[in-house]
């Protein structure tokens, strides 16, 4: 076995409904160089079938560096194996143009200081900027200091000496390029080892990394570059770290690395220094709101169109050329929590048959609102039975593209509980056999039966008779072999719509018996699969949501984790049991009160007891995952929960940082060298896996070494939710879905901030390798998008450029769809005279003919309604089990008076960047109850009130939705979880319930609560701090300003903290605070008081807002 706030939407709506294609423009293009000729000038030798020359340099303003003579030794072996002649130098007038014009590559072998006067360093920047190499050894990254050209061709400097020699790992990433293609993986080496200024990744590409927890002394972190280059202003630059002794120099692998990088320099060899440089990616907006709604899933067609999905039904077509999007279908669905539309993938042989794949949740006669929890009648749950459909259609194609909804064959049902939340899954895909796998999801709430974040099997049967509904055990589903929930499935469908099952399965009908197994399993144990894709060797890639406990709990399990599985076998991977091999949960007594673990279910040979199990009792044991991490940067482990006394967990992917835990996509990449693709990505990401964070809105390139195991993680493309600034150019706002197209290139759907809404920060978007071929970004604005007859609308292209200086860029405006242009100025206005659901497209062309578009669509006819939620008051504060009074006010100016029966109302546990929908009414005002085991759960928690009405249409025009929400706060704010803050750091707490704090506490540092605050009907705010010692326990230590808006704005309170024995013992500080009246950002600012101490206060564990809040008791 190889081994998921804010509500930043609209302040990003600009950014993405409008963006056709975003470029990095960090400095000059970096086009491929041109190279030095290879002649002579002053004394050229004759000609003794060497191919080139090399200078290398050894001066050194310090003396002559320890380990500079083997390194020539090196180089001249290197130069009679390789074939170049090499010149040995430590004269710097040998840095005249017409001299340095005969050498293919100059080695600046470990030089140091000061070396070259003002004629001879514009001699060099002449020699490199027509196109010659530059390989520094080690030391070279301090040659020459406060010149402004080397240091832009180093990419950084080095900060203090290096280290003693020692033995380090080096981890190689690059594995095809000739300076790194033939070095181990893991590379043991001894050498000096510098610190340096800046990260030089995404503005030169690293080949390889020094590992920081195999030496002392590093002070980088986890991503610490050793070895790296770049294409710049011309030449060619490559820097490596290595080289500081006599003894490195003598083993092959240092001479391979360097050989390899004198002729990359030089230009003999290919090897691409572009392949991680922000800058050569471009990122390309297919599809922006209105046109991809509430999107869940996509794929790619062979001629680079998109077809996408979203939850409520909607199939959409994208047209990347004529930046076209059609509704090619809106099916009706059941959209009761994360119900709805799934899907969709292609058939492979799409070309000549035309099959789409969907798998959604039909209306049927399913009741209204949600499931009980409990009931004293077993039966109870029979009317909410339902099922998701997994079906195919038929894709018309032409002017005006649909789905043929006639042509449908249904191909299998999965069935599922309704009127609860979660776990749906739904994602499809076609090995190279055109075997379909679908992934599914446990069917089963988050906090389930008082799973509390943990395991949720809770099948128990009261004393008095009330049984626990069927949807709190999970062991119905992913542990039950006899169901097809919580599984990897693999079917092979047939020309009528049936399917047969193919051979490899988990459970082969030859071998288990019928009544007890589904031969459709190819894996199980799966919590919510959400992505599933397929490499070359029909091996998958899954992403496995977690559980919400933040924290391990002893007797109950480890923390939530989240997963991503390389699955080349079939397997059991554990849920609800074990979530790796080592990593059970306890099984739980349920009748107890409180309840009792009973012991830690067996990994290695679970047994389903469930009483709704319909499968076999004795299951596979449970496979390893190759990367599992939590909401801290510990990564779960045995000991935190199993050993006496409990242990701290290692750190085994910093790379990952902290937060939501909501992996949602692994897309291996296949590297095809025949691919005629001019955008397709190099080939030094073959073989890696690009994985997405929902709640963190990033990207990460993963990196398996030859046994299956992480080799390394690296950032990606340094994307982000938004807004885009130098250090993060591109957007990632909630990664959704991700694959690789047809072309090579990455495709991604990202849903944006909020939840079970149509976030206007959401886009389907295409990132392509377009070293030497950028083109300009589109940015189109209208306002407003719809209305009566006659409407005029205002359109707007700010933000258009070209990311290259010299070009100049003019506008076209279709603005009514017809292919006419309508306007050229850069902002137009039109009126629509006639009503009809129109595409408006800008098309933006650069001087050198390049060109990029952006388009969205205008409703004439019909205006949106205005949904807003007057109760409860955005921001307000409640507990976890209180009940939440809520009031709505539709409007439509077409419909007239509302309905109020057609007004859905929805509560979503959100935390950090995703929700879970939970009770749920139909009406304008009502009351909602909350969860108090919703509490456990981890990272940044708070309510989300959710209302939606979709219109009748009007005057021909179809129907428009509009969610209106509103955000209340739980009245215990996690500090550790904050957003913004200054000058603070988060640690490990000694507090009671473990978890983590924010410390580094000093004077004018603060920290603001996430989102907005409303302090109705709240009284006062308790701090739970430490910090002192045993001498100063109960004086003044430290105060808390609490400020409105910004850490300087206006005051509310303050509180004055005393002193505790420590660090490790902590205590509560209860002030009154004024309520304003309105809502706003809350800061809360550190300061000094008289007779504490100037800095280092202490730490701040948790923040509890006291008063009735908004919500009742039930």
């Amino acid at each position: 076995m190889r081994r998921p706030l804010g509500r930043r939407a609209l302040t990003y709506l600009s950014l993405l409904t409008l963006v056709g294609a975003t470029l990095v423009a960090t400095g000059t293009p970096q086009s491929a160089p041109a190279q030095a000729a290879p002649v002579a000038s002053d004394a050229a030798p004759g000609n003794n079938g060497i191919q080139y020359k090399v200078l290398v340099f050894t001066r050194s303003a310090q003396g002559t560096h320890p380990a500079t003579a083997a390194g020539v030794e090196a180089i001249r072996q290197l130069g009679k194996d390789r074939r170049f002649t090499v010149d040995v130098t430590d004269d710097a007038r040998k840095f005249r143009e017409p001299h340095l014009k005969q050498f293919r590559a100059v080695v600046f072998l470990n030089t140091s200081g000061d070396v070259l006067d003002d004629a001879q360093r514009t001699a060099f920047e002449a020699y490199y900027r027509g196109g010659g190499g530059f390989v520094g050894v080690h030391s070279a990254i301090e040659a020459q200091p406060g010149w402004t050209f080397l240091d832009n061709v180093l990419g950084t400097r080095a900060v203090g000496a290096p280290t003693a020699a020692g033995a380090a790992t080096v981890t190689v990433a690059d594995r095809v390029h000739p300076a790194s293609a033939t070095l181990p993986e893991r590379w043991t080496t001894t050498d000096r080892w510098y610190n340096f200024a800046a990260n030089v990744r995404g503005v030169s590409h690293v080949l390889a990394t020094v590992d920081e927890k195999t030496y002392d002394g590093g002070t980088m972190g986890f991503d610490h570059p050793i070895t790296w280059c770049k294409d710049y202003q011309g030449g060619r630059s490559f820097y490596t770290g290595l080289g500081a002794t006599p003894e490195s120099f003598r083993g092959a692998d240092l001479r391979a690395h360097l050989g390899g990088a004198i002729q990359w320099a030089a230009g003999v060899t290919d090897g691409d220094c572009g392949a991680t440089v922000l800058a050569n990616y471009q990122m390309t907006v297919i599809g922006a709101q209105p046109n991809v709604n509430e999107p869940i899933g996509f794929d790619v067609l062979p001629d680079g169109r998109v077809i996408q999905t979203d939850r409520r039904g909607g199939v959409r077509l994208h047209e990347p050329d004529g930046n076209r999007t059609t509704v090619l279908a809106q099916i009706p669905v059941y959209t009761h929590s994360e119900d709805g539309m799934y899907g969709p993938a292609i058939d492979r042989d799409f070309a000549t048959n035309k099959w789409v794949y969907l798998f959604y949740a039909p209306l049927l006669d399913t009741p209204t609102g949600a499931a009980p929890t409990t009931s004293t009648d077993p039966n109870a749950w029979d009317v909410w039975n339902g099922y998701f459909q997994l079906s195919r259609f038929k894709f018309v194609d032409g002017e005006n593209p649909s789905l043929d909804l006639a042509t449908e064959q249904k191909i299998m049902q999965v069935p599922v509980d309704r009127g609860a939340c979660c776990h749906v899954a739904g994602d499809i895909a076609f090995d190279s056999e055109n075997n379909l796998w679908l992934v599914t999801g446990d069917d089963t709430p988050a906090s389930a039966g008082g799973a509390g974040g943990f395991s949720p099997h809770n099948d128990s049967v009261s004393a008095t008779g009330v049984y626990q509904a069927p949807f709190a055990d999970a062991r119905r589903a992913s542990a039950n072999t006899n169901d097809l929930r919580g599984k990897i499935l693999r079917i092979t469908v047939q020309p009528d719509g049936s399917y047969t099952v193919p051979e490899g399965n988990l459970f082969p009908a030859a071998q288990y018996p019928a009544d007890k197994t589904r031969p459709e399993i190819y894996a199980m144990g799966l919590r919510n699969p959400f992505r599933i894709t397929l490499d070359k060797n029909d091996v998958a890639y899954i992403t496995d949501y977690s559980p919400d406990s933040r924290d391990a709990a002893v007797g109950r399990g480890p923390e939530g984790t989240g997963r991503m599985m390389v699955v080349d076998k079939p397997a059991n991977y554990g849920w609800p049991m074990c979530v790796q091999p080592d990593l059970p949960y306890f099984e739980m007594n349920w009748t107890t009160s409180p309840i009792s673990p009973i012991a830690p279910f067996d990994c290695a040979a679970p047994k389903n007891t469930s009483r709704h199990n319909t499968g076999l009792v004795d299951l596979p044991p449970v496979e390893k995952s190759e990367l599992w991490y939590s909401f801290n940067a510990p990564t779960p482990c045995a000991q935190a929960y199993l050993s006496t006394p409990t242990q701290a967990c290692p750190v085994l992917f910093p790379e990952l940082g902290t937060g939501g835990v909501g992996p949602h996509g692994a897309a291996k990449y296949d590297y095809d060298p025949e691919l005629r693709s001019e955008t397709k990505f190099p080939a030094y990401y073959d073989g890696a896996i690009f994985f997405g964070e929902f709640t963190r809105d990033y990207l990460r390139e993963i990196r398996l070494d030859s046994q299956g195991e992480i080799l390394k993680i690296n950032d990606l493309l340094s994307c982000g939710g938004g807004p885009v600034t130098p250090a993060r150019p591109f957007l990632c706002d909630n990664p959704m879905d991700m694959m690789w197209g047809p072309d090579g290139n990455f495709y991604l759907l990202t849903y944006g901030d909020g939840f079970f809404n149509i976030n206007p920060d959401a886009a389907m978007v295409k990132f392509s390798y377009v070293k030497g071929l950028r083109a300009p970004t589109a940015v189109l604005n209208a306002t407003p998008t719809n209305g009566l007859a006659p409407l005029t609308v205002a359109f707007s292209s700010e933000g258009s450029r070209d990311p290259d200086p010299a070009d100049s860029i003019s506008f076209a405006w279709d603005l009514n769809g017809d292919g006419i242009v309508d306007s050229v100025d850069p902002n137009p206005s039109f009126t629509y005279a006639a009503n009809g659901v129109y595409t408006a497209r800008l098309t933006v062309t650069d001087s050198s003919g390049k060109s990029a578009s952006a388009n969205t669509t205008i409703t004439v006819g019909n205006t949106a309604p205005t949904v807003r939620v007057d109760v409860p008051i955005e921001g307000g504060f409640f507990n976890w089990g209180d009940d939440i009074p809520w009031s709505v006010t539709v409007t439509d100016p077409e419909d007239g008076p509302i309905d109020c029966g057609r007004v859905e109302v929805t509560f979503v546990l959100g935390h950090d960047d995703h929700g879970h929908g939970g009770a749920n009414a139909f009406g304008c005002s009502g009351v909602l109850p909350t969860d108090p085991d919703d509490a456990g759960h981890g990272g940044y928690i708070y309510g989300v009130i959710s209302a939606s009405y979709t219109d009748n249409g009007a005057n021909g025009q179809p129907a428009l939705t509009t969610i209106g929400q509103q955000v209340i706060q739980d009245k215990l704010q996690q500090v550790e979880f904050a957003r913004d803050q200054s000058g603070t750091t988060v640690g490990n707490s000694a507090d009671v319930g473990g978890g983590q704090q924010r410390g580094s506490l000093d004077p004018g540092d603060w920290i603001a609560i996430n989102g907005t605050v409303n302090l109705k009907n709240m009284d006062s705010v308790t701090l739970r701090t430490s910090g002192g010692s045993a001498a100063t326990a109960g004086q003044p230590r430290f105060a808390v300003e609490y400020r409105r808006d910004s850490p300087t704005g206006p005051l509310l309170g303050t509180a004055t903290v005393n002193a505790t024995t420590g660090n490790n013992a902590f205590t509560n500080t209860t002030v009154p605070i004024t309520d304003p009246g309105d809502t706003f950002r809350l800061y809360l600012v550190f300061r000094t008081v008289p007779g504490g101490p100037a800095s280092g206060f202490g730490n701040l564990n948790w923040v509890q807002f006291n008063g009735q809040g908004i919500g009742l008791t039930p």
